[in-house]
């Protein structure tokens, strides 16, 4: 450590030692001058909850799609893989801009990640990574007053995909979707979702996917059994040119069998077909995984 780096600690410890030892002063402004969520009251907190902390506007960030890690267990842990989703609603519902147009709350920024990692491999490389950040409209509920329908709402948008590669290993493709979304009841906790995803590709890279149609198709049908405290059965299902792919997904809570000591699912997850990755699009697997999710 240089004599500079020395004395810089040094000055820092001397700081927190005064801080620490100096009389706490008080408070200037009132409650009615500062918002309460901003004020202080003198006592030390937790670091997790206390003024330090920048997170300001976490009631508009929220979970998205599945969040998941799962080891490949055949062919093997190379292809392991993991996927990473959350949402941003752009609009507070309780400002006055969506108080005059109640509709713009609908609008969210979203990005997913999904990577197929190599844990076979001694350096631990990851395949492929899909990156895919997206601009959606949600309209969570549309009211059918049907009382076996247990929810209805209707999601569209534009969604950019590319791999994050250059060269010949570069994959990258944008989406145009519209996807209704229906929930029925079927019996006790148990419910059946039903989500066709329908998209069109537009300024798909000609150079070095041009023909990812013909593997992914047009149509992502997601159908699931789930009770929502319990076993989870989820399907999706594309048809395109080249032949079908499947991915099935498997969930059941751990809190179930160890209380709410671990509060995750086990995950078990099935794909066969065509474009999981966008790097081998073109490339047929049959791949099953193991591990656990957060969100399913």
């Amino acid at each position: 450590m240089t004599r500079r780096c020395q004395w810089i600690v040094v000055l820092l410890l001397l700081l927190l030692l005064i801080a620490a030892a100096a009389p706490a002063a008080e408070p200037e402004a009132t409650a009615e001058e500062k918002p309460a969520s901003r004020q202080w009251d003198g006592q030390q907190v937790s670091l997790d909850e206390g003024p330090l902390l920048t997170q300001s506007f976490l009631e508009d960030l929220s979970v998205y799609k599945p969040i998941y890690f799962l080891f490949g267990v055949d062919p093997g842990l190379e292809q392991s893989k993991f996927q990473l989703s959350f949402k941003y609603r752009l609009f507070n519902p309780e400002g006055w801009m969506a108080a005059k147009a109640a509709w713009l709350s609908g609008f969210h920024l979203g990005y997913t990640q999904r990577s197929i990692w190599d844990l076979k491999s001694t350096s631990k490389p990851f395949d492929d990574t899909s990156y895919m950040p997206e601009l959606f409209y949600l309209l969570p509920k549309i009211e059918l007053n049907n009382a076996r329908i247990s929810a209805f709402g209707i999601q569209g948008g534009f969604q950019h995909e590319s791999n994050g590669k250059g060269g010949e290993d570069s994959r990258s493709t944008n989406y145009l979707y519209i996807m209704p979304i229906m929930g029925i009841h079927l019996a006790g906790n148990y419910h059946l979702k039903i989500a066709p995803k329908i998209y069109t590709y537009i300024d798909n890279d000609d150079e070095t996917n041009e023909d990812l149609n013909d593997y992914r198709g047009y149509v992502d049908l997601e159908v699931a059994i789930a009770d929502p405290e319990g076993v989870a059965l989820k399907s999706h299902l594309w048809c395109a040119d080249e032949g079908s792919s499947v991915q099935l997904d498997l969930t059941y809570p751990m809190t179930r069998l160890f209380k709410k000591n671990l509060n995750f699912y086990l995950h078990a997850q099935y794909f066969s077909g065509y474009g999981e990755t966008l790097l081998h699009y073109d490339r047929r697997q049959d791949v099953f995984r193991l591990g656990f999710s957060i969100v399913r």
